[in-house]
């Protein structure tokens, strides 16, 4: 049996909350700083951002976080009900509400809302705040298939991308240069990330608990620092520590403790006790399939051409086949031995493709339980209900 780990957290885990605050005062302060800030939704082209000194705020990883924190969660989602259903996705409610509260940054200079990407109802919630805020509003278009034809169409919203970011900001037009340089950087992240995951995947015992797992995706599934700098930093923090655990043998569970795959969010309202469940019931969580939406460099010698790959590449993006036959080769290759899918009330990308790959996995003798639940209200689902058919599924791999 692995020895269990005296502190429950990897250190390196506190940057994120650090580099959030950052993040969040840094659009909060854009106006009084001379900065550009854009909003924009999750997962969006960073490095296009970034290469024009625009501060690119996604709200949707604001409602995640202040869920989190369980700051006024229900008032900001009453709020919302004034102006959209009950049975719309949380994030969004949430966007709605905390917008109509004054809970994030007003007045952007841009918006880009990229579409249909890993949640398209994020276009629906910018066209509603842009009817008060009336800001140069820009959709782009990446759900394309990975052919010849689809790569030079998602290539040409990128540069049509490039140019409105660059038109809106200081420079006033696309800055080419800095671009090579955030290019360079966004594919460094790339590799630490990949090294982390390769590792948290394949080291037995796992490193890194489930919720030190989710962390990690999530960073790099959204904001990813809010720089690249910072996002590198985080990185090489988290590998030393891992690879410190690893040289001492440390782990949370045992050598052949069952190895989870996760499929979409998890519920960001009870993050750090969701995740412990697995741990106290000798299972770990060693891969996530977001890891498929974050972990594509940029490699062509066309930069504009190497980012739409990125982005036709993501799991999320084309069809409930691609999805299936992404997941199962990694649940090969990471050797899983069972696999939760986390369905999330009122958003069509995690709930209606949910029994297809069930099935798929099923064909291949993969124990699969789909997780009725939400990520940002908890109000919508029984957290003892969920528990106990976790707990369920969990020892039925015992």
């Amino acid at each position: 049996m692995a020895r269990k780990m005296l502190e429950g957290t990897l250190k390196s885990s506190e940057m994120m909350g650090t580099l959030f605050f950052k993040y969040m005062d840094s659009a909060l302060n854009a106006k009084n700083n001379n900065v550009k800030m854009a909003w924009t939704n999750v997962p969006s082209p960073l490095e296009l951002f970034f290469a024009n000194d625009v501060i690119p705020l996604q709200p949707e990883l604001l409602s995640g976080v202040l869920s989190a924190m369980e700051a006024k969660t229900q008032k900001i989602l009453t709020e919302a009900e004034k102006y959209v259903s009950r049975d719309c996705c949380s994030f969004q409610r949430h966007i709605i509400g905390n917008y109509f509260l004054k809970g994030f940054p007003r007045n952007p200079d841009m918006i880009v809302s990229t579409i249909p990407n890993s949640c398209d109802a994020q276009g629906k919630s910018f066209d509603l705040l842009n009817y008060f805020e009336k800001k140069p509003i820009l959709y782009l278009d990446f759900g394309a298939e990975e052919n010849e034809e689809g790569i030079e169409y998602v290539k040409n919203q990128l540069l049509k991308a490039a140019d409105f970011i660059g038109k809106h900001s200081h420079y006033e037009e696309f800055n080419e240069n800095k671009f090579k340089e955030m290019v360079k950087l966004s594919n460094r992240c790339v590799d630490l990330y990949r090294e982390i995951c390769n590792l948290r995947a394949i080291v037995k015992p796992p490193p890194s608990s489930s919720s030190e797992g989710f962390l990690l995706d999530l960073f790099n599934f959204t904001f990813k620092g809010g720089n690249f700098l910072d996002g590198i930093a985080y990185h090489e923090e988290i590998l030393k520590e891992i690879k410190e655990r690893i040289a001492k043998g440390e782990g949370f569970v045992d050598n052949d403790a069952p190895r989870i795959m996760w499929l979409f969010l998890p519920p960001l309202y009870n993050l750090q006790l969701f995740g412990e469940i697995f741990e106290q019931n000798n299972a770990t969580i060693v891969f996530n399939e977001l890891y498929m939406t974050s972990s594509h460099k940029i490699e062509n010698h066309d930069l504009f051409e190497g980012l739409a790959k990125k982005y036709v590449r993501n799991i999320f993006n084309g069809s409930i086949e691609k999805r299936i036959k992404m997941n199962l080769e990694a649940a090969k290759k990471y050797k899983i031995d069972a696999a939760i899918h986390y369905s999330i009330w009122g958003c069509r990308q995690s709930t209606s493709g949910a029994p297809s790959i069930q099935q798929a996995f099923r064909d291949e003798d993969i124990p699969f339980l789909i997780l009725d639940g939400d990520c940002v209200d908890p109000t919508q689902c029984s957290a003892g209900q969920v528990k106990t058919r976790l707990e369920a599924f969990l020892e039925m791999l015992r």
